[in-house]
C-alpha cells in the first residue's frame, strides 16, 4: 500500500521499498539495542570501544601474526639450551583459567632469538591462570655460545608461518 494508506491485506512495506529478505546481499542494520533480562527495562548503557573490549577479553584472547614483519610477543628465560620458559602477561583478566591453543605445538610457530638467529621447538605446552600464561618451548636446536640457563630470549610468532597464533579461551 502507499505510505500513509491503510491496507485491507498483510503488506509490509511501502510501495517501492525493498523487501530485505527477497533481496540477494541485502543488509540490515541495527544499533542502539539493548537486551534485558525479564520485563523491566534499565537505562540504556553507553559503552567505550574499550570497556567492550576488555569485557570480550575475559572470555577470549588471541596472539597472531598475519604478515611478514617480526612482532615481538614477550620474553622467554632460557632453561639449559634446548628449552625456553615463556612468560606472557593477559591484556585483560580473564574470568577463570583459560586453555591454551597453539596453531601449532610443533612446527616453529613460536620462536626464540639466540645467536644464530631465530629458532623454533618442536613442542609447545602452555600453562595459563587468569592474569598470564607460560609457555614451555622444548626441543629448540641451534642454541649457541650464551643461550644457557638464565639468559633472556625474544620470543615472536613466526611471520614465514601462514597465520600463527596462540589463543586463550575462558569461555563459559
Amino acid at each position: 500500500s502507499s505510505a500513509g494508506s491503510w491496507a485491507s491485506s498483510g503488506n509490509y512495506g511501502s510501495t517501492g521499498s525493498v523487501e530485505l529478505v527477497g533481496t540477494a546481499s541485502a543488509t540490515l542494520y541495527i544499533t542502539g539495542i539493548q537486551l534485558e533480562v525479564g520485563d523491566t527495562a534499565t537505562p540504556f548503557e553507553h559503552r567505550s570501544y574499550g570497556e567492550e573490549l576488555d569485557l570480550c577479553q575475559r572470555y577470549y584472547e588471541r596472539l597472531s601474526e598475519t604478515n611478514t614483519t617480526e612482532t615481538i610477543i614477550g620474553l622467554g628465560m632460557m632453561w639449559g639450551s634446548s628449552r625456553c620458559l615463556i612468560s606472557l602477561k593477559f591484556n585483560t583478566e580473564k574470568r577463570t583459567n583459560p586453555t591454551v591453543t597453539f596453531s601449532s605445538s610443533t612446527s616453529g610457530h613460536v620462536e626464540i632469538l639466540n645467536n644464530n638467529g631465530w629458532r623454533g621447538g618442536t613442542s609447545l605446552t602452555g600453562n595459563a591462570h587468569q592474569k598470564g600464561t607460560r609457555i614451555d618451548m622444548t626441543g629448540i636446536s641451534g642454541a649457541t655460545g650464551d643461550q644457557t640457563s638464565g639468559i633472556v630470549a625474544e620470543v615472536r610468532l613466526n611471520p614465514a608461518v601462514v597465520n600463527p597464533y596462540i589463543e586463550f579461551d575462558a569461555e563459559l
